[in-house]
Order: structure tokens, then C-alpha cells, then sequence
């Protein structure tokens, strides 16, 4: 069976990606415990970046990967024939080459001499790259993904706030004011409150003057995203809610206030958990 490639459905699609879009009554699917709705254009479109997905080789790239990111192709595997893949996806040898080196530079395939390309080892695939981990939500949202996103953002924004406090300057502030007033600007358009809700964190952590940091970019504010997205933004007092955390958190790096700093941006991490996610079921709650 052939994969058709965008452009050639008539199924919705986002302009920036050429990706599914989701309807805003599809956001939350609570009953299988899954956020079904957030796809690549979300995230992408929330960052300002396509990502190398709008390309013929990096869609090919994208449903191989996705293929191995839902085991479909598990470690250790060969991936099908070049002869299927044409077929499969009906472009070129060239196309299919590129799309297996984008594969090959996030760390996912791996081409041996006489044997083929193979699937790599789940610790060797590039989970820093905005679109294998964007590939990977796109296999599905479910709870345990979600604490594995909210971790590495637990791990890495309250440190940059404590710094932030330290070290923001005048502009670093007024980036963070500036935020916070497009936050609550941004009425009845999810999509604008996740782009200032971004702009938020980043000017944080630009604050840090830690570059380091920097490298985190694709998990945190793909995490981010995830969570400003789900959030249930219609409920006027919580959106207002989620606005005053943050100027509360600009108040206090103004005032330099490290270690509060650091304790509202966790509190601000899990009050997002707490109203936005589905929580893990109790048998899989228990297991971990």
C-alpha cells in the first residue's frame, strides 16, 4: 500500500507542514487516557519552525521514523527493501537516500556494508531533535510521555529561573513583560497563547546567560507547547490564572529572588500537570 505524501490528499492539512491539523473539539481524548490532537504543526507552528518535514525526503524521513518510533521497525532491524520503500512512497532513489540520511543524522538508522540500513538502538536516537521528538508525540500523547516531558522541564527551567534572577537584565525584564502582556492579550486563540507563553520561557532562559542550556531547546519548549496546549484555556479564571503565575515569576527575578524563583517555575510546571494532563491510570501508575 502506497503512502501518499502531502499534496496529494484531500485530507486538512496545516500550511506550515502539510501535517493533519486537529480540531479544537479533539484536544482531549480523556476516555483512552490520550491527548490525540497535537500534532507536528502544533508544535512547530507554536516554536516558528517547520522543521526539515515540509521536504518529499523529509516526509519519507518522517514515516520511517515514525515507523521505528512506534516499533513497527524495532531495533536491530533492517529496514524494507529500497525496492519497497520506492513503492511505497513512489519518489525517487534520491529522495530516499536524503530521507535516510536525515533518519541517519538523528541518530535513528545506521548503514552497513552488505547488510542495509538498521534501526539503531533506542539510546542512540536524537531525542534533542525537534522533529523525532515531535515524531514522537505525533505516535501518540498518552500520560507517561507527558511525565517524561514535564521531568525534563522540572530538571532544567527551574534552574534557569534561579539564574535568571541573578543575572536578567533591563531588556531580558522587559522581553518577560512584554510576554506576559501578549499572554493575556491572546483571548480565544490557544495557539497565539502558546507562541507568548514560548516567548515567556525563552527570554527566561536567555536570561540565564547559561548557552549550555540552549541545547535543552527542542525538549523544553516542545514540552512547553505540549502543556500550553492542552491547558483547558476557555476557563477564563484559569487562563488568568496561568498569566498571573507568570508575571508573579517576572515580579520575582526582577526583584532577585533566586530561590523563589526557582520554586515558582516548578510550581508553574506541575499547575499545568495538574489542570492540562490526563493522569496515568492506577494499574500503570502503580508499575512505575
Amino acid at each position: 500500500m502506497r503512502d501518499r505524501l502531502p499534496g496529494r490528499s484531500s485530507e486538512r492539512r496545516s500550511v506550515e507542514t502539510g501535517q493533519p491539523g486537529p480540531d479544537a473539539d479533539d484536544r482531549h481524548d480523556t476516555a483512552a487516557g490520550k491527548h490525540t490532537a497535537i500534532a507536528t504543526a502544533d508544535i512547530m507552528a507554536a516554536r516558528g519552525s517547520s522543521g526539515v518535514i515540509g521536504s518529499a525526503a523529509g516526509q519519507v524521513a518522517r514515516a520511517i521514523g515514525m515507523d521505528i518510533l512506534r516499533g513497527t521497525i524495532a531495533p536491530g532491524q533492517k529496514l524494507p527493501a529500497e525496492e519497497d520503500i520506492l513503492a511505497r512512497f513512489s519518489v525517487s532513489r534520491t529522495v530516499l537516500r536524503e530521507a535516510l540520511k536525515i533518519l541517519e543524522a538523528k541518530g535513528m538508522v545506521k548503514s552497513k556494508t552488505r547488510i542495509g540500513t538498521v534501526v539503531r538502538d533506542r539510546h542512540s536516537w536524537n531525542f534533542f531533535d525537534s522533529d523525532v521528538l515531535a515524531w514522537k508525540i505525533d505516535t501518540g500523547l498518552d500520560a507517561a510521555l507527558l511525565q517524561t516531558l514535564r521531568e525534563a522541564r522540572l530538571a532544567v527551567e527551574p534552574f534557569a529561573a534561579r539564574l535568571a534572577a541573578e543575572r536578567a537584565t533591563h531588556a531580558d525584564m522587559a522581553e518577560m513583560a512584554e510576554s506576559v502582556r501578549l499572554m493575556r492579550e491572546a483571548v480565544g486563540d490557544r495557539h497565539l497563547f502558546a507562541q507568548a507563553d514560548l516567548r515567556f520561557h525563552r527570554a527566561v532562559a536567555a536570561a540565564s546567560g547559561n548557552f549550555v542550556l540552549g541545547s535543552f531547546a527542542a525538549v523544553i519548549e516542545t514540552a512547553l507547547v505540549c502543556a500550553t496546549l492542552l491547558l483547558p484555556l476557555e476557563d477564563a479564571s484559569l487562563r488568568t490564572e496561568a498569566v498571573n503565575r507568570h508575571e508573579d515569576l517576572l515580579k520575582t527575578i526582577a526583584r532577585r529572588e533566586t530561590e523563589r524563583a526557582a520554586l515558582l517555575m516548578s510550581d508553574m510546571i506541575n499547575f499545568g500537570a495538574a489542570v492540562g494532563e490526563v493522569p496515568l491510570p492506577q494499574a500503570e501508575a502503580s508499575e512505575a
